[in-house]
């Protein structure tokens, strides 16, 4: 598979999912810091999974499970906060 050859599956180079999934590719860590809204992941978190992460790009299924091809991804980071009960 040539360099880039994977990012075909984006719909155009100006497209925003596009210059991220670039970002991803060369990155070594991803870090994600959002609150809790309403005991759910942010829309713009949810956004960033659902076009950046594709099948094709991201990972493969195949007879054993799944195939992840982020090999570049040594450590993600997720920093959030939760809501907690009253009184603590």
């Amino acid at each position: 598979m040539k360099k880039n050859e994977d990012l075909n599956i984006y719909a155009h180079p100006y497209d925003k999912s596009f210059n991220h999934a670039i970002f991803t590719k060369e990155a070594n860590r991803l870090i994600f810091i959002f609150p809790v809204w309403w005991n759910d992941t942010p829309a713009i978190i949810k956004g960033f999974i659902d076009k950046v992460m594709k099948k094709q790009f991201a990972y493969n299924v195949g007879a054993t499970g799944v195939i992840g091809h982020l090999k570049n991804i040594q450590r993600v980071e997720v920093m959030t906060t939760l809501p907690h009960p009253p009184g603590i």
